[in-house]
């Protein structure tokens, strides 16, 4: 799963999306709402950077997680191996908003909150303690 918490102003943007994704960062393929997923901010460097990370763990044999936080969404990620070996395999991404960005249980300080929806988003210890640093 992927990470990444959501503006929700647009609602373009908290339709669920699609996109299959190069080790090396670049989007072969976006759905139709992944397009003002990829208009969003730095949206699409930072999925670049995270796929590159993960294709860099499992090419050290390192398991990578199924959880990866970015900035603005929640993300599962599943590997496709085609015929040609390391070189031939992409990543399909599916991102969806989170249900209540910034609704917090009341009395949860900001940065309570904030790690509450990476939690909840499925990220690791690891992971939340670098995003809310």
């Amino acid at each position: 799963m992927l990470a990444v918490l959501l503006d929700a102003a647009s609602s373009e943007r908290n339709e669920p999306a699609d996109f299959v994704v190069r080790p090396g960062g670049s989007v072969d393929y976006a759905s139709t709402s992944g397009t003002a997923w990829l208009a969003l901010g730095d949206f699409r460097s930072e999925l670049a950077r995270a796929i590159r990370a993960l294709d860099a763990s499992a090419a050290s044999g390192i398991a990578p997680p199924r959880s990866i936080v970015l900035e603005r969404a929640c993300a599962s990620w599943v590997r496709l191996d085609g015929a040609g070996g390391h070189a031939s395999h992409r990543y399909l991404v599916d991102v969806r908003a989170p249900t209540a960005p910034g609704q917090h249980e009341p009395g949860l300080t900001v940065t309570q909150g904030r790690v509450a929806e990476y939690l909840v988003a499925g990220a690791k210890a690891r992971e939340v303690a670098t995003a809310c640093i």
